[in-house]
């Protein structure tokens, strides 16, 4: 899965904040992305696209923070998953690690630092639960295909208990967690998620 980023458009380079300089700190990063993950659309075929300036204003106007920081925490985001992408493809995280669930943890703790945008302690303790699902059934997906079905149950089951709390779509997990959607679908069905979580 590869994530593309074309060039902005001249238009969306006029419109520029007096604090084009200013570093952002963790909680500007964590609620910018928040936002992005569960209202903004961003993904087209399965790869990330640019924002355009009126999704920036967008973002602006509802969280009230300049488009030059939102622009800067999304392309650092994006620029970040990409790095590291290639970097597991070629070097493997938790290579020696035996148990898979120490290696989905790994996993979810590298990709909260990406994106924070989940909750990374449910998530870990899903992971216990989703590892003993694919033990009993002798069925273990590829780590990246469980780390996506980790946040996927997370997310739901944050949503079952509390009706306005907006999930991130599957779409969005598969592409953060370098998921092809067959992959998630086939481990979906096979450890009958649907029948688990209803």
């Amino acid at each position: 899965m590869t994530e593309t980023i074309s060039r902005p458009s001249k238009k969306a380079l006029v419109e520029v904040d007096i604090d084009e300089k200013r570093p952002y700190t963790n909680a500007t990063k964590k609620t910018v992305l928040n936002y992005i993950f569960r209202n903004v659309p961003f993904t087209r075929a399965n790869k990330i696209t640019l924002l355009s300036l009126d999704k920036y204003r967008g973002i602006r106007n509802a969280l009230n923070t300049p488009i030059s920081t939102i622009r800067k925490v999304f392309n650092t985001f994006v620029v970040d998953l990409i790095h590291f992408k290639m970097f597991q493809h070629k070097f493997p995280i938790g290579a020696g690690l035996k148990s898979p669930v120490r290696k989905t943890q790994v996993y979810l703790r590298k990709i909260y630092r990406i994106a924070p945008v989940f909750d990374y302690k449910r998530a870990k303790f899903n992971a216990k639960s989703l590892a003993k699902i694919l033990d009993r059934i002798n069925y273990w997906p590829q780590i990246m295909t469980q780390v996506a079905v980790t946040l996927f149950i997370t997310e739901f089951n944050r949503s079952k208990l509390n009706q306005e709390y907006n999930p991130i779509s599957q779409n969005k997990i598969c592409i953060l967690c370098d998921c092809s959607p067959y992959a998630f679908h086939r481990c979906r069905n096979k450890i009958g998620l649907d029948r688990l979580l209803s």
